[in-house]
């Protein structure tokens, strides 16, 4: 009896543990390989073992293309919890149906620089990911060009610029693009005007540590 019991929590040990994770998961309609244009919808989903589950999601810019995670060379663009029935969101994207039911979902158009990426959804501890690719915006009308000045020994190249939004709404947000070797960027943009003022900022700070960013942005108007 005494075997029987162990074998029992044993099973039941293992059985908690192998499905505290995230599954089902797709990104952009795919479950590998996600492909999207700048500019047209982004969104994912996925399910989690728990109602009301809260999960870590981390988008990485993919530097050696490779479509597997180096932590010592990808570069983290954003981080954010994602939980599920949440119709606000904690700093990051709501969950779309705001029902803890165990599903999440997300989706919205969304200009993300073109480049390879890895997302990562961390849940319990236990991490899932896809990789992906974002190409240009098929025909742009404004261009918004710079580029960013770096304290001695940080790397200029990966570093996310974006042009928000002052009316984060009704699928509008962000441009953005990643600064070459040199630390120049080109922002592409669709002749959509609508969101005036924008305002221009590094996106991914993270990657700066304690150094101080200035300015944190500059205030544009699109004509």
């Amino acid at each position: 009896m005494k075997n029987l019991s162990l074998l029992l929590t044993l099973l039941l040990f293992l059985s908690i543990t192998a499905y505290s994770q995230v599954t089902n998961l797709k990104v952009n309609g795919s479950s590998s390989n996600f492909t999207m244009t700048s500019g047209d919808q982004f969104g994912w989903s996925f399910d989690v073992p728990n109602a009301g589950d809260t999960t870590l999601v981390v988008i990485w810019i993919d530097t050696d293309q490779n479509g597997n995670l180096n932590t010592s060379v990808d570069v983290v663009w954003t981080f954010f919890n994602q939980i599920d029935g949440d119709p606000n969101g904690q700093g990051g994207p709501p969950d779309i149906d705001g029902i803890a039911n165990g599903h999440v979902s997300f989706q919205q158009n969304l200009g993300l620089a073109p480049a390879h990426y890895i997302m990562t959804f961390n849940n319990h501890n236990n991490i899932q990911s896809i990789a992906g690719t974002v190409t240009n915006l098929a025909s742009h009308t404004f261009t918004v060009s710079g580029t960013v000045t770096v304290p001695n020994g940080f790397n200029k190249a990966n570093i996310m610029l974006s042009l928000e939004s002052s009316q984060n709404s009704g699928g509008k947000g962000f441009w953005n693009a990643l600064t070459d070797v040199n630390g120049d960027f080109f922002i592409h943009v669709s002749s959509d005007t609508s969101g005036n003022p924008w305002t221009v900022r590094t996106n991914n700070n993270t990657i700066f540590g304690s150094a101080i960013v200035s300015p944190q942005g500059y205030s544009i108007v699109l004509t």
